[in-house]
């Protein structure tokens, strides 16, 4: 069973974090790890735990979690007392990150190869899959004219501009999900890395679609 809990500055007698957990003792509304900067930061001139809720189910625990921290609301945006970054509940609905969290995730990202069977299965992903005729008339009717963002634009250039396709870089084998992923991080304007991509300029970065 799953409970609710929150955390109590003592400062100034608030409640400053919602949180859920599953385990029997109530030790994830008492443990300090994996806590964010701000709840460290609230957390070291003293705070009381208090168990709000017991003896839910876990997708109830994830309903209260978000409705209390709706109550309190969250300090980040600027609706209330709590440093909880998400809106509660599982996933990280709402979440704000950091520039500096955005560059630690696209670091963790490089290196990162791409099996054959993957690639295979981006490039069949959409093979076969039928679209209803009244969502086929909508793409029709948005794409029509100048309703359509490429309009003037060649059929061939439009697909490859709109395509997501996987990059290779040949010199150290690392794979890139997309070209906004690979211009972002080796800091190439996207534009000159398309051109580059689709010979139309001068390629001396080692990178290929695939």
């Amino acid at each position: 069973m799953a409970y609710v809990y929150r955390h109590i500055r003592l400062d100034k007698n608030e409640p400053f974090y919602i949180g859920i957990g599953s385990d029997s003792n109530f030790q994830r509304a008492y443990d300090k790890t994996s806590r964010n900067k701000h709840w460290n930061h609230i957390s070291a001139k003293g705070y009381d735990v208090e168990i709000l809720i017991n003896d839910l189910s876990w997708d109830n625990a994830c309903e209260k979690e978000k409705e209390f921290i709706s109550l309190y609301g969250r300090k980040d945006l600027g609706l209330g007392t709590l440093c909880n970054m998400t809106d509660g509940g599982e996933g990280a609905t709402n979440r704000i990150f950091t520039k500096q969290h955005r560059e630690r995730i696209s670091k963790s990202k490089m290196g990162h190869k791409v099996s054959e069977e993957t690639l295979n299965k981006l490039r069949t992903s959409r093979i076969g899959v039928k679209h209803t005729e009244e969502f086929k008339k909508n793409m029709s009717l948005r794409n029509s004219g100048k309703n359509n963002p490429n309009f003037g634009k060649t059929t061939p250039e439009y697909i490859k501009e709109m395509k997501r396709r996987i990059i290779l870089d040949t010199n150290t084998g690392i794979y890139y999900d997309s070209l906004l992923q690979a211009s972002n991080l080796l800091k190439i304007p996207s534009g000159n890395l398309s051109k580059m991509l689709n010979g139309k300029r001068n390629n001396r970065t080692g990178l290929k679609y695939v």
